[in-house]
């Protein structure tokens, strides 16, 4: 995704829920993120160890607590959400500050949410290769949760500001672009609600 895209993940995690393990321990989860993989000019041990990421309680009036990972957005507003898709969003915010590219809608997604700003590319790239997140904030899962636990629809529509490790149009005041995309989208899709007569 690039600046001025516009994503609707379907699932949301925290990411910054996880348990931190201490060195030589043989604890194991398939939900982990190992230091020492990182370490350069090659692989190998690091006292920093490793991170479990963990589930997160989500409580109900209808049901028994469970613990999650990953919170999913209304199936019913997503399934509606698909028809944004190829809908032609902002470009330019004026006659000279373009982006490269046609800024698109993105649905198939995962999303993750943590308490940090993310530039990082590398670690951008382990949240891509390990849980198929394309999109981090600091928000979404936890307007997810409170909305499940709840029983409130809701979807996510997250405008791209920046790319971590990457493009610098930020630094050119495009990143404008994330809010005014999102924003129609948000607006576009509330009118398919109103046709569908859906509640809110």
């Amino acid at each position: 995704m690039h600046v001025g895209d516009v994503g609707v993940p379907h699932s949301f995690a925290f990411t910054s829920s996880w348990k931190w393990l201490d060195f030589g321990s043989t604890e194991t989860s398939p939900n982990e993120l190992k230091f020492g993989a990182y370490n350069l000019p090659k692989k190998g041990e690091n006292l920093l160890e490793r991170i479990q990421f963990s589930p997160v309680q989500l409580f109900t009036n209808q049901k028994a607590m469970e613990e999650l990972f990953w919170f999913r957005v209304n199936p019913h507003w997503y399934n509606l959400a698909i028809q944004l898709q190829g809908m032609q969003l902002q470009r330019c915010l004026n006659e000279t500050a373009c982006l490269p590219t046609e800024p698109k809608v993105v649905l198939g997604l995962r999303g993750s949410t943590a308490n940090v700003f993310m530039s990082n590319l590398a670690y951008a790239k382990f949240l891509y290769e390990k849980f198929s997140i394309s999109t981090a904030d600091e928000e979404s899962a936890a307007v997810v949760h409170t909305s499940l636990s709840n029983g409130v629809p809701c979807i996510v529509f997250r405008g791209v500001s920046d790319v971590a490790g990457g493009e610098k149009l930020a630094l050119q005041g495009l990143s404008a672009l994330a809010a005014i995309n999102s924003f129609k989208v948000a607006a576009k899709f509330v009118e398919l609600l109103a046709k569908k007569n859906i509640a809110f």
